[in-house]
């Protein structure tokens, strides 16, 4: 049976829009993968106010895994 590991990597939402964190956030995301991690899933974390109804992305969390190869 296929055995995995994970990698768990907070992406601060103050990146967005900054052309050099992106490309620093490209640069990991490529050395990752060339390390064998694939990306499974990109999750927002909403920080709400629950009197105005309003909310934003504060950060987004990348999960990674790759194959534990014994």
């Amino acid at each position: 049976m296929k055995q995995y590991e994970y990698k768990l990597v907070n992406i601060n939402s103050n990146w967005f829009g900054k052309p050099r964190r992106q490309q620093e956030i490209h640069e990991h995301f490529n050395q990752w993968g060339a390390q064998g991690w694939e990306l499974v899933s990109l999750t927002p974390i909403i920080e709400g106010n629950v009197f105005t109804n309003a909310s934003d992305t504060k950060d987004l969390v990348a999960v990674f895994k790759r194959e534990i190869v014994s």
